[in-house]
């Protein structure tokens, strides 16, 4: 961790646990599996303060093997306060993140998934 902040680089492997159902015609078709998707991207900080910072970071996966085409984007940012105490931290932290995912399968992508999710979200913590 440097003094005015950091850049650094991500690996990971993200769980998504999608539970899509499609019917037509009176037929069913479901696709509810646990998929670990592996990703790669930057994450970054800068120090305004001893405790008050702004941080962020995107993560993507962009796969074309065969007749599949996977493009995964996930990305946040926000601003925190974090208080080291002597036995205990408090960190506070808000911002944006957001999830884009886009499976692609066939020739001319005969079939497709496709869900775009974001949002606002706030955190507290507690550390010891």
């Amino acid at each position: 961790k440097g003094r005015h902040g950091n850049l650094g680089v991500i690996g990971c492997v993200k769980i998504v646990n999608p539970d899509v159902r499609l019917t037509l015609g009176g037929r069913t078709a479901a696709l509810d599996r646990v998929l670990p998707v592996p990703m790669a991207g930057l994450s970054g900080q800068v120090n305004f303060s001893k405790w008050a910072h702004a941080f962020g970071s995107v993560k993507v996966l962009h796969l074309d093997v065969a007749a599949v085409d996977a493009r995964v984007e996930n990305w946040e940012a926000g601003l925190a306060v974090d208080h080291r105490f002597e036995r205990c931290g408090v960190r506070a932290a808000g911002g944006y993140r957001k999830l884009d995912i886009d499976i692609a399968s066939g020739g001319d992508g005969d079939i497709r998934f496709s869900t775009r999710r974001g949002g606002g979200f706030a955190e507290l913590a507690v550390t010891f």
